[in-house]
């Protein structure tokens, strides 16, 4: 038992207040503080997320690249007339729903002449707006028969 300085009246040894006067009579301590991170610490775990957050980037853009070049074997791509890229991209117009939002990518293109019989193949990617406006992207495959960059023989577009 302790005394207060104060008051004189008895209090427990664990009292940090006399229970009377409330006047300080314990031992002052302060609560454990969290521990504060070094700098450099914080620089570790910051160098460790941007570092992954950069593999990740890489793994995308890898992914999304791959594939993207289709070459033929039989004829190179230049060979094959660009009336038969303009006959599908007429064909993907007048299958949708809304033919003025079609717009066709630059470099979405790549044609060959891998087709059955050696016919044309042309794939295009583009977009085009569904009735509630919003921009979707497409790709389309227009096969031609051999030797013919106007009679199409087979015709696909899907949602990439």
């Amino acid at each position: 038992m302790s005394t207060c300085p104060n008051c004189g009246a008895s209090a427990s040894d664990d009292a940090i207040v006399c229970p009377e006067c409330q006047a300080e009579i314990g031992p002052h301590t302060m609560p454990a503080s969290r521990p504060s991170y070094e700098p450099q610490q914080f620089a570790n775990v910051v160098g460790g997320v941007v570092l992954v957050g950069a593999v990740a980037l890489f793994i995308l853009l890898l992914s999304r690249c791959s594939g993207t070049t289709q070459q033929s074997t039989t004829r190179p791509s230049s060979t094959v007339p660009n009336a038969a890229v303009q006959a599908c991209r007429d064909r993907v117009r007048s299958n949708a729903n809304h033919p003025s939002t079609v717009s066709f990518a630059t470099f979405g293109q790549s044609t060959d002449a891998g087709g059955p019989g050696g016919g044309y193949r042309v794939r295009l990617d583009f977009t085009a707006k569904n009735s509630f406006g919003l921009e979707l992207k497409f790709q389309a495959l227009c096969v031609f028969a051999p030797g013919s960059s106007s009679r199409m023989v087979d015709f696909g577009a899907w949602e990439r």
